[in-house]
């Protein structure tokens, strides 16, 4: 059993090198090891959303009052899972999730069609399946992207965190030219004062 414990403990005390590695962020730290040495499957990542979108559906083929349940659930499942791929994997990636994502929308299309045809004519599936996919891809891409950056941010080394100190040292040492932002403002802003003043004549001329 003491065996075990110096085990645990060495697990425990192995995020020491990772900047954040203390307090409640150093649990997540830790969380976001453990998860990264367990491979992420397709089940939880695309079998998941179909599975739970077809239940919303089949509720609310049977209770009809419940409004746009079904697409949120969607929507949330396609998110969730997007995030899961991103905190496991890392990254982010491109090619992986949005081939990810577009086999998400199609599965769930598709177990639609096969297990509650009515719910839509027949020559409506079609667009329904590339509103799936698309929304599928965009948002699983997203959620992936978003989740990936911020694991690689609270996973940022102390060595990682000393050179970007360092760099962001000597970007404000070097001043910011805030006169060059001003006159880009200035010129937009009298390019968007002409055309409207134009617009404007030739809507009355």
């Amino acid at each position: 059993m003491s065996n075990q414990i110096k085990n645990d403990r060495n697990k425990d005390n192995g995020d020491k090198d990772y900047h954040f590695s203390k307090g409640k962020t150093g649990r997540i730290v830790r969380w976001l090891l453990r998860i990264g040495k367990r491979p992420e499957t397709v089940d939880e990542t695309v079998t998941a959303p179909a599975v739970l979108t077809l239940m919303a559906f089949l509720w609310a083929d049977k209770h009809p009052d419940c409004g746009q349940l079904p697409i949120w659930v969607y929507v949330a499942s396609v998110a969730a899972a997007g995030t899961w791929y991103g905190l496991v994997r890392g990254g982010p990636e491109f090619i992986r999730p949005f081939f990810r994502g577009i086999l998400t929308g199609g599965l769930t299309a598709m177990t639609l069609y096969l297990c509650l045809p009515h719910i839509a004519q027949p020559q409506e599936w079609s667009s329904i399946s590339g509103n799936m996919i698309i929304i599928g891809m965009d948002l699983f891409f997203f959620a992936h992207a978003l989740s990936a950056i911020a694991r690689e941010f609270l996973l940022t080394t102390e060595n990682q965190w000393e050179q970007g100190r360092i760099r962001r040292q000597e970007i404000f040492a070097g001043g910011i030219n805030f006169n060059a932002w001003s006159n880009t403002y200035s010129s937009f802003s009298r390019f968007m004062s002409t055309l409207a003043l134009n617009s404007i004549y030739s809507c009355a001329y």
